[in-house]
């Protein structure tokens, strides 16, 4: 049985989440990017964070600026990059239900070429105690290159191995479970079309190994008002999920719209 309560939900976001092909979002949706783990920090035992696993980032310039508070599982961190200094929040891993993805090809300085995906999501935080998921807000998901590949197969195994569970309901409104979750730093060997290699840390799906239930799907939907919410969000964000498709797609004119992604080693493409 479908768990949405109002049905006209479903066509809400229907077609949001195909792998097809700036603009500022007109409400606040902090820029959560991908962070790769430090492969020099494969063996320090003692760092069990985002910085040595991999998992997500956020600027704490960003969030400051929003005045807004980031989930528990968030810390701070001053990090490294190739422009010096910066600071910002990391997590190994976030709830999120998508509610729509915009993918381009970016030309770089040099004039080889990326790939750039931004999905936008509704993020959420699992109490510890109750394992109860609470609703926190828009956010967007963005990454290069095989960093973004890795981020669209996992929205995409979820779908495929909770199709039966979801009695029809859209997959946009359940929280996926997504960042790093092995025991052990995991990195991948990434070849750019060039030839160059570097390593990568690929985004993983929380499933349990005996798969999901149906008491578990219930805990991940988001309910209809959330789901009523994503739906304006979407509506929203039109012109900004098609303003890939018309611009003249160059890494300066991506860098502008931006801005809080840091240009780090972790970003290799």
């Amino acid at each position: 049985m479908s768990r949405l309560q109002n049905e006209e939900l479903k066509n809400g976001v229907q077609g949001s989440m195909q792998t097809g092909q700036g603009l500022q979002l007109p409400f606040v949706a902090p820029l959560v990017w991908w962070k790769n783990g430090e492969i020099a920090l494969k063996a320090t035992k003692e760092v069990t964070d985002a910085r040595r696993f991999g998992g997500w980032g956020v600027s704490e310039e960003e969030i400051v600026n929003a005045d807004i508070d980031l989930p528990e599982n968030w810390h701070l961190f001053e990090m490294n990059g190739t422009k010096g200094s910066y600071n910002a929040y990391l997590a190994r891993f976030i709830y999120v239900a998508p509610i729509d993805r915009r993918f381009a090809w970016f030309q770089k300085p040099d004039g080889k070429w990326t790939t750039k995906l931004n999905i936008l999501c509704y993020m959420a935080e699992m109490s510890k105690e109750e394992k109860t998921m609470f609703p926190w807000g828009p956010v967007v998901l963005t990454a290069k290159g095989f960093s973004g590949m890795n981020i669209d197969n996992a929205f995409k195994k979820f779908s495929a191995d909770t199709a039966k569970l979801r009695d029809g309901d859209p997959v946009n409104y359940f929280y996926h479970a997504l960042g790093t979750f092995t025991k052990e730093p995991v990195f991948e060997m990434a070849t750019g079309k060039g030839g160059a290699s570097s390593s990568i840390t690929p985004c993983q799906l929380f499933l349990p190994s005996s798969g999901l239930t149906a008491e578990e799907m219930d805990r991940y939907f988001v309910g209809d008002d959330i789901a009523a919410k994503m739906v304006e969000y979407r509506k929203d964000a039109k012109e900004w999920l098609a303003d890939w498709n018309k611009k003249d797609k160059t890494i300066e004119e991506e860098q502008e719209e931006i801005a809080p992604l840091p240009d780090e080693d972790g970003f290799p493409y």
